[in-house]
């Protein structure tokens, strides 16, 4: 997929998900520091401004200052599986207010834990002692 294609998939999959949840968005296009392609939009949810940016290689949400992302490493098996966890977690988010999904307990701060070598059995998780699915 080019990186356009990719920016235009992910740009239609969040507007169809955003429509669904009553919201609209209306992305611009224009370049990262780097001279990257880059598609911006906004959206006002629960009275705050949530800010999607979509550019090569992740899509990436902020909302006051906290960066929604995309961190399990089978959501980076290809661009289309990016776009589906994206759209996945999004469409959660709107529904409920969570990011993480019922099977990470914990996600984020599990996996750095474990990172930093502060979780019991590094990669394992701490109560059922079975495997992380694995994190970037």
């Amino acid at each position: 997929m080019t990186e356009n294609r990719f920016q235009e998939q992910a740009e239609q999959r969040i507007r169809v998900i955003l429509a669904e949840h009553g919201l609209q968005i209306h992305f611009d296009r224009t370049t990262d520091s780097w001279g990257e392609p880059l598609i911006r939009g906004s959206f006002t949810w629960d009275g705050d401004c949530h800010v999607i940016e979509v550019f090569v290689p992740s899509i990436v949400m902020m909302v006051r200052g906290r960066l929604y992302e995309l961190y399990l490493s089978r959501e980076f098996a290809s661009e289309s599986a990016m776009i589906d966890s994206f759209c996945v977690r999004l469409d959660r988010f709107l529904s409920s207010g969570s990011w993480e999904g019922p099977d990470e307990r914990g996600g984020v701060r599990r996996v750095l834990s474990r990172l930093l070598g502060r979780g019991r059995g590094v990669g394992r998780d701490d109560k059922s002692g079975s495997k992380d699915e694995g994190a970037l």
